[in-house]
């Protein structure tokens, strides 16, 4: 398993840092041809002394290649394109005045307004509500 991970994490290394390029990364390594598909092989094993090596010449990380990658977390107050709309914040204010405790409501509420979202997304021409106090479902005005 470690082993594969290793695979996984020095294929990440080679995308984000030498552009894909397995000749960047024999270049930078020192390595002699071949030496990074044989690390990539699913065939030939990837030992912690590879690893080790790879780490201290590339000054990377010690545990780089034993974990998974963490995800990278977005600035979203600070992106301009990642600031949620006034009718996104409208939405979510509505939504949270529903109490925390009362998770059927807030399910439902959820629910409806995704599908409510997605049907305008889908160009359907009218939208009604589907949830009502004391039902279950509300069938369209006809």
């Amino acid at each position: 398993m470690r082993d594969e991970l290793r695979k996984k994490r020095l294929q990440t290394l080679i995308d984000s840092k030498f552009g894909g390029s397995q000749t960047e990364i024999t270049k930078a390594m020192g390595w002699s041809n071949g030496r990074c598909s044989q690390l990539l092989s699913p065939k030939y094993p990837f030992g912690e002394d590879a690893a080790i090596k790879i780490v201290e010449k590339l000054s990377l990380d010690k545990d780089y290649f034993n974990y998974e990658e963490k995800p990278q977390m977005i600035n979203v107050v600070a992106d301009e394109a990642y600031r949620p709309t006034a009718g996104a914040t409208l939405i979510a204010k509505l939504f949270d005045m529903i109490p925390e405790d009362d998770l059927i409501r807030r399910t439902k509420a959820s629910s409806a307004a995704t599908t409510v979202i997605i049907a305008v997304i889908e160009g359907h021409d009218i939208v009604w509500p589907i949830f009502q106090p004391g039902q279950d479902q509300k069938k369209p005005p006809e």
